[in-house]
């Protein structure tokens, strides 16, 4: 039986094919792309996997391309900028999957909430993403403020008895989904709301879901110092930078980086849990502001310019006369297990299958 770390140089060993096809890698063509290996060899197939939600249409449409993309989240999260503001997007992908019911639930409770005249207590939804024709996912403002604190206690019964008034239930009331904006309180988890007309139902519900909810939120606040919550803008997006291999057609100044980024990129493949390391411990001895810290994460961020993603996959250039990374590739997992899987990380790429086969469950 393999062992883990089996599987980890098996899944290194893609990586690397990977790398040696950066420079042919095409993102505009297909939104799926299947990495193949038929006798000894390894090539792309690409693949357009038509994807929508099935939701009630009920605001405005917006295209896809006119969001800019400023952060790549986890499995449905995406920060961005949209006529001149910035906006939350969840752009799901894989049909039928929970990431596509979230989508689908969270349009249904902005509807709802915005019915009932409650458009105020939410980040409002502004619009269905839509992609060659189809909904694929949700556009919202930005979730910016601060994380509620003990002392908000009497603004958040209010507002939540304001919810219960119009019928409706919140079920997911936590200190990551209530914020204080623009002085007002605003809720995250639109997704989980419910509307009763029943008013001994309503109660029963209220009960649980609200008042019990905000006494253990409010007693587990009061002995703490702040609200120290995650919520989706304030994890830094895990990613591996793939750097592409040095070539004469690259300029001069860009290969200090590519040194320090192929020996990133190596010392990943070697051993995962000294490239961890070695990023703490750079990140501990800098001052740059660029190095975000976190209870469990440490990213150096360089210091790319903001383009224009569609689909899965992003490539990033610097800005000129930067002394960042030549490039970043972004390549997403699939929602459903993977061969090459380590505890609770998915995998990107299967190396078993054929044109023939089945592929539903790889991608890059």
């Amino acid at each position: 039986m393999p062992t883990i770390q089996d599987e980890d140089r098996e899944y290194n060993s893609l990586l690397v094919v990977i790398q040696t096809m950066l420079d042919d890698l095409d993102f505009e063509r297909e939104n799926w792309a299947y990495l193949v290996r038929e006798n000894g060899r390894d090539r792309l197939v690409y693949k357009n996997k038509p994807f929508s939600l099935k939701c009630t249409i009920w605001t405005t449409l917006i295209d896809e391309k006119d969001i800019e993309i400023t952060k790549w989240g986890g499995m449905n999260f995406r920060e961005g900028l949209w006529n001149g503001k910035e906006v939350d997007l969840c752009t799901p992908y894989l049909e039928g999957s929970c990431w596509a019911a979230l989508a689908e639930w969270q349009t249904e409770g902005h509807r709802l909430m915005q019915s009932l005249g409650l458009k105020t207590l939410t980040f409002p939804m502004l619009g269905h993403i839509v992609r060659d024709g189809a909904v694929v996912g949700v556009l919202t403002e930005a979730s910016c403020g601060r994380l509620v604190e003990y002392a908000d206690r009497a603004a958040v019964y209010e507002a939540v008895a304001r919810m219960q008034l119009k019928g409706i239930i919140h079920r997911s009331l936590h200190a990551g989904n209530i914020f204080i904006a623009d002085g007002r309180v605003k809720f995250l988890g639109i997704s989980s709301v419910l509307f009763f007309e029943d008013d001994a139902k309503l109660a029963e519900m209220a009960q649980r879901w609200h008042w019990n909810r905000l006494t253990e939120l409010f007693d587990q606040l009061k002995d703490k110092p702040f609200n120290d919550h995650p919520w989706m803008r304030k994890i830094p997006a895990p990613a591996l930078l793939l750097p592409r291999l040095p070539s004469p057609s690259r300029s001069i100044p860009s290969l200090p980086d590519v040194s320090r980024l192929m020996f990133l990129f190596s010392l990943y493949l070697s051993d995962p849990f000294k490239y961890h390391e070695w990023l703490r411990q750079a990140a501990s001895s800098s001052g740059d502001r660029s190095v975000i810290r976190s209870k469990k994460h440490t990213v150096v961020l360089p210091s790319l310019q903001s383009v224009r993603r569609r689909g899965k996959h992003s490539v990033d250039e610097p800005l000129l006369g930067s002394s960042a990374y030549p490039s970043r590739t972004q390549i997403e997992p699939p929602e459903s297990p993977c061969a090459y899987s380590c505890g609770g990380l998915k995998r990107a790429i299967l190396d078993d299958v054929t044109v023939k086969s089945d592929t539903s469950d790889s991608t890059l």
